[in-house]
């Protein structure tokens, strides 16, 4: 087992006595507490990247919308991807016949999913507010400020996983803590922006409580700290903290956490 540094400490999760999996048990899949999930009436979605899994589990959990932000995803890709791969399937250009199968059951399950009742897809990339007007041409983009002011929740359930781009929002995130009863998200790139991710969670911090830790194994535990360089934390609003006690200390934990890339095991660490 790699023990955390105790510097790290403040990442060490208190206890939650109803944590499930919303999710695949691969990666897509996030640990919650039901109770704020069925308590809830929206979960705020950014980036899902054709894997709806944890949106469908949520929907299973509670009446409420869902409302899903991620530019890369769209109808008009896939299907370029599958008349491109299928025609140099046709011409025996070497390539595998499960790549037009993949797009064509990709595509059968994105427009599915958009296509659910309680599901709002936008093709639209989040960013900072101070990044806004340098997105780059026709890329359409959408600040969480402007997410809140459209959607009127009071309890909304904030899952994000923008492959870095989330140091950029926290400051808009914190703005927005009393209408967040809990947020998972996933850090990227610990090994490069360690420093960026200490302030950031800091911040957070100030209005929740870590309640889960998992480190996604697509990546390694940081060298001589212990800590994942993907972590995938779960935040609980203060308010719903009832009493603090220490939870689990040792990561991952059987039947809740399950490897992101099922051909490796888990990344294994644990706090003092």
């Amino acid at each position: 087992m790699n023990t955390v540094v105790k510097d790290y400490n403040f990442l060490k999760p208190f206890n939650c006595d109803d944590l499930i999996r919303l999710g695949n048990n691969f990666d897509g899949g996030y640990v919650v507490s039901r109770e704020i999930v069925r308590n809830s009436d929206a979960l705020v979605s950014f980036g899902y990247n054709y894997e709806p899994s944890f949106e469908y589990d949520y929907i299973k959990e509670s009446p409420s919308p869902v409302f899903i932000y991620d530019y890369s995803c769209s109808s008009r890709k896939l299907i370029g991807r599958l008349l491109e791969s299928s025609l140099k399937f046709i011409l025996n250009m070497r390539i595998r016949r499960e790549r037009p199968k993949f797009y064509f059951n990709t595509l059968i399950t994105h427009l599915t999913f958009i296509k659910n009742r309680k599901v709002n897809f936008f093709k639209k990339k989040v960013v900072g507010n101070f990044l806004e007007n340098k997105a780059k041409l026709f890329e359409p983009t959408i600040t969480i400020d402007k997410i809140f002011k459209e959607i009127n929740f009071k309890k909304i359930i904030f899952k994000c996983d923008i492959e870095g781009s989330e140091y950029e929002i926290i400051d808009e995130f914190i703005k927005y803590q009393d209408r967040i009863g809990l947020a998972v998200i996933e850090f990227h790139n610990l090994d490069r922006d360690l420093k960026v991710f200490n302030e950031g969670v800091r911040k957070i911090l100030k209005y929740f409580t870590i309640i889960h830790i998992h480190g996604n194994n697509n990546s390694t535990l940081l060298k001589d700290v212990n800590i994942p360089c993907v972590p995938e934390i779960t935040f609980i609003n203060n308010k719903y903290i009832k009493e603090r006690r220490s939870g689990n200390k040792n990561f991952p934990i059987e039947t809740l956490d399950y490897p992101n890339k099922i051909s490796e095991d888990d990344l294994f660490f644990n706090f003092i």
